[in-house]
């Protein structure tokens, strides 16, 4: 309890210190024409998204209402019978556990979800210009026969398609080092919190044995390995979706023909691609505050140290009632 109500705290924190940051960066992603299919997508998956989290907060109040053993043990504070009276302590433990799954809940996903939107957006934003870069290499040997005639316009098209891709890429990537500092630090929280936990509330559960309230335990943990597995997807997937402009920047080197009489351009076009290739081909990793990479491994990693965890409580456990 007190680790979850620490990071509800520290994503509060985490949202103010950036609030700015992921304002524009919000703007920049709201900011472009909303008719684009798969902008819509973008839109319709968060909305899912929220709507599932926030289905998961109420359903956890709903069982924290549920009275047990489990619940009056793990979620009570000192009694305060002696000073405010036994009616008055009745009341606010069935206030504070009324209360407790919302207020806390939505303090606990609020970092989560606001990072979901950002790098999802930011994700289409890729594959929007990804998808105009393909159309460019697909019109390529079209628009190069067509212009047989005029060489130096094709090619001074083919620049100026090729630099707004550019800087359009320049400002994609310019909001992902923007929003990087509140993702490091998110997920360095988040990792590192149920690193310490998820063996031990698996083994609490376990002792305690099943009811309602174990039952928000034992979800709290597993939830925690699903959202680590979550936020390193996303950056995963946006890395990939990044590489995938290496593979036009190749397509388009291969297929430039040469022409003796524009060699100038065409030698500076392949220079631009060939660097635009090499810093979308090797994108810096994104690691939580330099420590752990933000990575399907580091999942795995939290996997296995939370089954030495849990596997390590038990056999003390053991020794304990022998």
């Amino acid at each position: 309890m007190t680790l979850a109500f620490s990071r509800c705290l520290i994503n509060g924190y985490l949202l103010k210190r950036y609030n700015s940051l992921i304002k524009d960066v919000l703007h920049f992603i709201c900011n472009n024409p909303a008719n684009h299919v798969e902008r819509i997508k973008f839109r319709s998956k968060v909305l899912i998204l929220i709507r599932i989290m926030l289905v998961i907060v109420f359903t956890n109040q709903i069982i924290m209402l549920v009275p047990s053993e489990q619940r009056d043990r793990w979620f009570s504070f000192p009694s305060l019978s002696f000073v405010i009276g036994h009616t008055f302590e009745v009341i606010m433990f069935f206030v504070y556990t009324a209360t407790l799954s919302i207020i806390g809940g939505l303090k606990y996903w609020s970092c989560a979800a606001t990072v979901t939107s950002v790098v999802m957006g930011l994700k289409v934003e890729l594959i929007i210009l990804v998808q105009q870069y393909e159309e460019i290499l697909k019109n390529v040997q079209t628009k190069y026969e067509a212009g047989l005639g005029n060489g130096s316009e094709f090619w001074n098209d083919l620049t100026a398609d090729i630099y707004k891709i550019f800087k359009k890429h320049q400002a994609i990537t310019g909001n992902i080092q923007l929003i990087r500092p509140l993702l490091e630090a998110g997920f360095f929280v988040l990792y590192y919190c149920f690193l310490l936990t998820i063996g031990a509330l698996l083994y609490v559960v376990l002792e305690g044995g099943i009811s309602a309230s174990s039952s928000i335990i034992a979800l709290g943990g597993i939830g925690g390995l699903f959202e680590c597995y979550w936020w390193t997807s996303m950056v995963d997937s946006m890395q990939e979706t990044n590489e995938l402009f290496g593979d036009c920047n190749f397509q388009l080197l291969a297929n430039i023909g040469y022409d003796q009489q524009h060699r100038a351009e065409i030698k500076e076009l392949q220079k631009s691609l060939m660097i635009f290739w090499i810093t979308t081909s090797n994108p810096p990793p994104i690691k939580c505050m330099g420590m752990v990479s933000i990575s399907i491994l580091s999942v795995v990693n939290l996997v296995n140290n939370s089954y030495s965890m849990l596997t390590f409580l038990i056999e003390m456990g053991s020794k304990r009632n022998v």
